[in-house]
């Protein structure tokens, strides 16, 4: 019986088809119902519980997949693969299909979690702990918004914790999920654990994967979560990082209103930095000049701020916004080595700055 239902079940994986899934669940159930006690042996492997149960999930079958589990769990199931697998095939069930459910996305980490812990502890199995943290992130979705990723943070945190315990060595999928994980305490306002994530995640992205440095590098100083003269090597090596902190700060200064800022001259300054034409003096406005222009044209009118650049800068789309980037969204950029910033990257910066004059109007 065992070779049969699993002739079915292998059927039914590769055609989907359900016909097949039926016929090994019908054998399954009526094994399970018939033998006279409940720890009787099978004529089967226990492993096909938890086999018929994941695929009849994938194919819209959750009745008869929770029922599978169930068999599966009668009898003290043993502690292999399978046992995980049935696990994370209940957090499935589980998982709420929209955000307005976070009661059954915590019902649903509770499973996920069984099956981290579990797999975590036997070399074997790590690379259920990697699965699972896909799995986690897929029914997750819908709380990546804002006043929802809070929802995320304890499972996500035990997530991030799992693959740096087995040392996972996809260092980027555990770079994007700090970075998620830092998204999610800033959500629910918890500054401090939003600060310690950021702390050991920058160096983290430091070592491992530079080109994802300059998006955390961007959370960090939007949110003030770590002091940025610990990044004073990072900005000073990196011409594109030392343009890139300029613009957050400056972002970060007319979004707080900060009474210091000195928008005009900082604007110069970075467009001539992305241009690669510094200034040589920055003249500040006079204040009782403010709002008017004078006849005769000033010195640094023949660079940043000419008709020829504003026309060229009024000719580029304004689309970057440092808060509204999407996970599948974002744009991979690799830290520039000072004096080597490309074609691309000046028109990125400039869209940039053209974003930055419009705030200020």
């Amino acid at each position: 019986m065992d070779t049969n239902i699993r002739t079915l079940l292998a059927s039914a994986l590769k055609f989907s088809d359900t016909t097949k899934l039926k016929e090994a669940y019908e054998l399954l159930k009526n094994v399970a119902e018939t033998r006279p006690a409940v720890d009787q042996p099978e004529s089967f492997g226990q492993d096909l519980y938890v086999q018929c149960a994941e695929i009849a999930y994938q194919n819209g079958l959750n009745t008869m997949s929770e029922h599978c589990l169930k068999l599966f769990f009668m009898k003290t199931p043993p502690a292999n693969q399978f046992l995980c697998r049935a696990y994370l095939c209940n957090a499935q069930l589980l998982a709420p299909d929209s955000a307005e459910n976070p009661e059954l996305l915590d019902q649903a980490v509770v499973y996920l979690l069984k099956a981290i812990n579990f797999a975590k502890e036997n070399p074997r199995y790590h690379f259920l702990v990697y699965n699972a943290s896909v799995l986690y992130w897929q029914f997750c979705r819908p709380f990546l918004k804002h006043n929802y990723r809070r929802y995320l943070a304890h499972g996500l945190h035990q997530v991030v914790k799992a693959l740096d315990d087995i040392e996972d060595k996809d260092h980027e999928w555990r770079a994007q999920l700090m970075i998620a994980l830092i998204e999610c305490h800033i959500d629910a306002g918890r500054q401090l654990d939003a600060s310690s994530v950021a702390n050991a995640a920058a160096s983290f992205i430091r070592n491992n994967v530079p080109h994802l440095f300059k998006e955390i590098f961007g959370l960090i100083i939007r949110h003030q979560l770590i002091d940025s003269t610990k990044f004073h090597r990072d900005i000073k090596s990196s011409a594109e990082l030392s343009i890139y902190y300029r613009i957050c700060k400056l972002k970060l200064q007319i979004e707080t209103n900060d009474p210091e800022r000195d928008i005009d001259n900082e604007l110069r300054r970075i467009l001539s930095m992305i241009t690669g034409k510094e200034d040589k003096k920055i003249i500040p406005t006079p204040p009782e000049s403010k709002g008017k222009r004078p006849i005769t044209p000033r010195k640094e009118d023949s660079g940043t701020n000419s008709p020829t650049s504003r026309r060229f800068s009024n000719t580029l789309v304004a689309t970057f916004d440092g808060r509204s980037y999407s996970r599948g969204s974002r744009r991979r950029h690799t830290i520039s080595p000072a004096h080597n910033i490309n074609l691309h990257e000046k028109l990125d910066y400039l869209r940039i700055y053209q974003d930055l004059d419009s705030k200020k109007a």
